[in-house]
């Protein structure tokens, strides 16, 4: 009797697992990703670049940046407020979550990440 059991439920997420290839939809959700906007804008950037970028790494790890890497993304950050760069580097730059810099910063979470948000967005139109 276990053994069917066990069965059964493997068969159910295999079905799960199928209908999500298929429809590249997670089973049940009303909304695919693909209608999300801020993913469709997206940018994605090496988060080792950016962890380099932080800390000025000259080791000779791969993710180092050049000059004009690292002038590029200066450039980029400038136009951002203070509270967004301190934000997006927190975040981005040194891997702290979202909640973490809310306690450090003494802001809400909801802050931070409208901070963030705005932040991406003002990077984004740099690049």
């Amino acid at each position: 009797m276990a053994e069917r059991q066990l069965i059964g439920e493997m068969r159910g997420e295999v079905d799960w697992i199928i209908e999500w290839l298929e429809t590249g939809r997670r089973p049940g959700n009303k909304r695919g990703i693909e209608r999300r906007a801020d993913y469709e804008r997206e940018k994605l950037m090496d988060p080792l670049r950016r962890q380099a970028f932080v800390s000025r790494s000259t080791t000779g790890s791969p993710a180092n940046l050049t000059e004009w890497q690292h002038e590029q993304i200066e450039e980029a950050l400038c136009v951002l407020s203070d509270r967004e760069r301190e934000c997006y580097v927190l975040a981005y730059g040194q891997c702290f979550s979202h909640s973490e810099i809310a306690g450090m910063l003494g802001i809400s979470k909801s802050s931070v990440d409208t901070h963030i948000k705005r932040a991406q967005q003002k990077y984004q139109n740099v690049l």
